[in-house]
């Protein structure tokens, strides 16, 4: 008898326990949710008003609200990004937007092709190619040896030999009867598109006064 009274006991503790921790939930609960309605009438309530600006490279500037839970509100401020010159753009008369992604490009900073497309999309084009095979393409096209290029790099001829055979196997390049290497059709539009975006100069000869 005492046994069971003694366990019923133990029970009531458990369930006491228990509905004080559910108690106390529900009070955390009603807690976050006056917090985040309105205030009462009467209350007074600081109101936040905040501008941010931002800039995007994909809309044309405008301004944005968003409301806050306490009742105040922030107005983002967006001003037009051009992609290519990493400038803002103000006049909408000199907005161009690439016909790839919609980036917005600035008419100072259009690339001279016949599409106006954005060095981001134009990098894609070209994203199958690392800088040492665009660096062999731009020597074939310009007439440098492969000698004087690794000359120039100051490299080991073993990372020649890996980008001309990368460039073999994606034909971009052959050889000719006397075993030259050359540069073909394909491989002049992909560093025709490099020249774009990349600054090749230092691969040149220097200027003969």
């Amino acid at each position: 008898m005492e046994e069971d009274i003694s366990k019923l006991y133990e029970a009531l503790l458990k369930l006491n326990k228990k509905v004080s921790e559910l108690d106390q939930r529900n009070t955390e609960i009603q807690a976050a949710i006056s917090s985040m309605s309105p205030p009462a009438i009467g209350e007074e309530k600081p109101v936040i008003d905040q501008e941010t600006t931002m800039l995007d490279a994909y809309n044309i500037s405008g301004y944005k609200s968003l409301s806050l839970p306490d009742g105040g509100f922030v107005r983002l401020k967006s001003r037009s990004l051009c992609v290519n010159g990493r400038h803002v753009v103000d006049s909408t008369d000199k907005m161009l937007f690439c016909s790839k992604c919609d980036a917005i490009i600035c008419t100072d900073h259009r690339y001279d092709l016949d599409e106006t497309v954005c060095a981001g999309c134009l990098e894609k084009r070209i994203s199958d190619f690392d800088s040492m095979s665009l660096y062999v393409l731009f020597a074939l096209e310009n007439g440098i040896s492969i000698r004087k290029l690794r000359k120039r790099l100051n490299i080991p001829w073993k990372e020649i030999e890996a980008a001309l055979d990368k460039l073999q196997k994606s034909n971009c390049i052959f050889r000719d009867l006397l075993f030259r290497y050359r540069i073909n059709i394909y491989g002049e539009s992909a560093v025709d598109t490099a020249k774009l975006i990349m600054d090749f100069s230092f691969l040149e000869p220097p200027a003969k006064d």
